[in-house]
């Protein structure tokens, strides 16, 4: 089992991978990966502010079609979108970065087309092997729908 503090590091490895992969197409401008945050960081590409949800698996991207994230995350990121725009004069939207152990894919998660699942996971990402199962809502990505960055 990971610590939560393993689990952050890794999550701010692939952000710093993720900035190695887009050196001059995009810039960083704020990473809040320090917990149970609604997003992990954002970044500038083009006149676009992105908001970023970051996930290190532990698999190829081909194992599955798919890759999830939590509904309650998903929407909490939608609803700061719009948040974002109605307060600010930019274009924002919501991306979902996922490094996989053949490469690091980004997906649009405002334009990627989605299927939903219930499923019995852990409470939450990283424990100390306490953790308990509950049921929780996944939203899918189509993996076809991801852009290989690396």
């Amino acid at each position: 089992m990971k610590t939560f503090n393993q689990h952050i590091n890794k999550e701010l490895e692939t952000i710093k991978e993720f900035t190695g992969a887009t050196s001059g197409s995009t810039v960083l401008r704020k990473v809040l990966n320090e917990g149970y945050s609604t997003y992990d960081f954002t970044f500038k590409s083009g006149s676009t502010i992105c908001i970023a949800e970051v996930k290190t698996r532990d698999c190829f991207s081909f194992t599955y079609q798919d890759t999830i994230l939590e509904l309650m995350k998903v929407s909490n990121m939608f609803n700061k979108v719009s948040e974002f725009k109605d307060k600010y004069n930019n274009e924002f939207k919501p991306v979902f970065l996922v490094k996989f152990t053949d490469g690091l894919f980004l997906i649009d998660m405002s334009s990627a087309a989605t299927t939903m699942s219930i499923k019995a996971c852990p409470q939450h990402t990283a424990s100390n092997g306490n953790n308990k199962y509950i049921n929780k809502t996944l939203v899918h990505y189509k993996m076809s729908d991801a852009i290989k960055l690396n």
